[in-house]
């Protein structure tokens, strides 16, 4: 299985973890990961490499030029922009990067875990699509938002079809029809000059504007980002705004209790479950104490800001510390 991830040196020492998740779950299996990226340090390429060949499989690492991706720099808003870095989007011209020979590549984003077997959604038949994955919501959901479709909201409709932190990528069909950045380019442009790109229109809006309507539909236990499925096989941490790494699982019930927030925050069972299992993976991985040191440091100082904000009775503000964290890590490596 040829399988693609794509980010930056800020989060890259977490690859180990759904990197040791995929072996473990696939013993016997060929897995070859592949990694567009633009800085990632060495070490941190050593650590992947280290915790894959435990299991057998390989890692390439592969250096995106730079200014490639200069027309997907397109957000209006420069604090989406930090948290939505120039390599959220390595993945949408993986046909330009990955070895010709591969047809296909899953791609999967850093803050996902494979619990169980992939290789049916792996070897699917495309049946002429370009893409495949779960949708963002499940078929329910989907269902009482087409009710309520309005022509103005499309844009915000088409974001919520196919979630772009799991996609099977069918390379051939990416290569007959020439996909590159000027594909993307031309309609980025053609969408400014109507006015409609706004806070939602990310990856995840651009994979579902140029592909939704070509994409082959899998089960949601191929991306379970709310743990709602019976047999998942794919969780994916997808709108948590305390990403595993940056939460001792023990730590984060103090850190709801702080906010007042529990019975409010509707996944929080969760999240906490999700960051168990995490926590769980993080042991199969080369860098583990590396990982946990950080974290136990976030921890304290998280836990310090929410009782400051407490205090002065601010408002559930938890994705600011994530920024926080990444602009430090960010700040760390360079």
């Amino acid at each position: 299985m040829n399988i693609l991830f794509s980010c930056d040196n800020a989060i890259a020492k977490y690859l180990t973890v759904p990197v040791a998740s995929m072996c473990v779950n696939h013993p016997g299996t060929q897995i070859d990961f592949y990694i567009l990226h633009r800085d990632i340090s060495q070490n941190t390429l050593r650590a992947i490499r280290s915790t894959a060949s435990l299991y057998g499989a390989t890692v390439t690492d592969i250096v995106v030029p730079a200014g490639a991706f200069d027309v997907f720099n397109f957000s209006p808003f420069e604090e989406q922009r930090r948290r939505w870095p120039e390599a959220t989007y390595y993945f949408l011209l993986a046909n330009k990067f990955l070895p010709e020979r591969l047809t296909r590549a899953l791609y999967l984003d850093v803050d996902t875990l494979i619990v169980g077997d992939i290789r049916p959604f792996y070897d699917v038949d495309f049946e002429g699509h370009i893409i495949a994955g779960a949708a963002h919501h499940s078929p329910e959901e989907l269902e009482r938002r087409l009710k309520e479709f309005k022509p103005t909201s499309v844009m915000r409709f088409m974001e919520d079809l196919i979630n772009s932190g799991v996609v099977l990528l069918n390379l051939e069909e990416f290569r007959r029809r020439g996909i590159d950045a000027d594909f993307y380019g031309e309609f980025i442009e053609s969408v400014r000059q109507m006015g409609i790109i706004d806070a939602l229109f990310l990856d995840q809006g651009l994979l579902n504007a140029m592909f939704a309507c070509d994409a082959k539909f899998v089960p949601n236990e191929y991306n379970d980002y709310s743990l709602l499925t019976k047999e998942p096989r794919i969780l994916h941490a997808a709108g948590h705004t305390l990403k595993p790494w940056t939460a001792w699982v023990t730590s984060v019930d103090e850190i709801f209790k702080l906010t007042d927030v529990r019975n409010d925050y509707w996944w929080y069972d969760n999240v906490i479950r999700f960051n168990k299992l995490w926590w769980t993976y993080v042991s199969y991985a080369t860098n583990a104490s590396e990982i946990i040191q950080e974290a136990g440091t976030f921890i304290e100082r998280a836990l310090q800001e929410f009782e400051e904000r407490r205090r002065r009775q601010e408002p559930w503000l938890a994705i600011s510390l994530n920024r926080a964290h990444r602009r430090e890590a960010m700040t760390a490596n360079t």
